[in-house]
């Protein structure tokens, strides 16, 4: 029974993430640059297509009435998934570390 428990060894796998951390700030550099160039970009050359975007858009969403409720649930409920996604991986990081 000694030398069974002896001969087996176990493999860890470190963790390693799908998108890297300089993916992400790829990433989120892109979308910052794309929302700068879209705002202070040359307005003459867009800004009929995007009027044309925001009355469409606008349209569409006149037609709904939020309660203040609904609007609180919104704006909070993707800030606490937010702050508890960090909270929980450090959680269980350390539940399980070897």
């Amino acid at each position: 029974m000694s030398q069974i428990l002896v001969g087996e060894k176990i493999k860890i796998q470190h963790y390693t993430p799908l998108i890297s951390k300089t993916i992400w700030i790829v990433i989120i550099g892109s979308l910052i640059s794309l929302i700068f160039y879209a705002s202070f970009g040359n307005e003459s050359y867009n800004s009929e297509i995007v009027h044309s975007y925001v009355v469409n858009i606008s349209n569409i969403f006149s037609e709904f009435h939020f309660s203040i409720n609904t609007i609180y649930a919104i704006l909070i409920v993707p800030l606490m998934i937010w702050v508890q996604i960090p909270l929980l991986k450090n959680y269980y990081d350390k539940k399980y570390q070897l």
